[in-house]
């Protein structure tokens, strides 16, 4: 029998912030495919009994279902989950950190405003952000790219930069600098971040 607490907790692994309708409907296809494949084994191995001249009693029937659902879930997990189990495995291994760290953050509403330095961003937009918007300091500019690269991760278009946008964009920046958050947090292998310019 599948158990939805544990399509829950194998998908929530990959990916805390994965919604709920997505488990439970991966949930229900695990449990039709389970109760299907179940059926249809069953049915034949109780047709090789029969064939062989060996009609099969109550007990032996039930014998068999025992193996048969423990081997259908089994191929049932793997096939619906396989995927998940093998890349939480890697990322066990210590394997496609910065990948999975990129993935909750972009796929989390929030994420941006939590932990924008996980998110994976394209250095021609932090440029172009730069670019637009000289007068601002940098963790301005990672905030506003990575509010950008969710956007487009969400809708594919790019958000409207407009004053709802950029008072956004402030309050992201006043909360991380109220937190006292390093602004090494801010840094990214492939992007420069300049130190805060000294407040008057």
């Amino acid at each position: 029998m599948v158990e939805r607490e544990y399509v829950e907790k194998v998908m929530r692994t990959w990916n805390p912030h994965i919604p709920d309708h997505d488990i439970d409907s991966t949930y229900r296809y695990m449990q039709s495919d389970f109760q299907r494949r179940v059926e249809g084994s069953l049915k034949s191995k109780m047709e090789e009994y029969e064939a062989a001249g060996i009609p099969p009693g109550p007990l032996v029937e039930q014998l068999e279902g025992a193996f048969i659902e423990k081997a259908v879930l089994d191929n049932v997990i793997q096939y619906h989950l396989g995927e998940y189990l093998e890349e939480i495995e890697k990322r066990r291994r210590g394997l496609n950190r910065d990948y999975y760290a990129h993935l909750w953050t972009i796929q989390d509403p929030d994420g941006w405003k939590k932990t924008p330095w996980e998110i994976d961003i394209n250095p021609e937009l932090f440029a172009a952000v730069r670019q637009t918007f000289p007068e601002e300091e940098s963790p301005f500019h990672v905030f506003t790219a990575a509010r950008i690269e969710r956007e487009m991760y969400a809708s594919e278009d790019m958000p409207e930069v407009d004053v709802a946008f950029l008072k956004e964009i402030h309050q992201a920046v006043s909360d991380w600098e109220a937190a006292g958050s390093p602004l090494e947090k801010l840094s990214f292998s492939h992007l420069t971040v300049d130190p805060p310019k000294a407040r008057r």
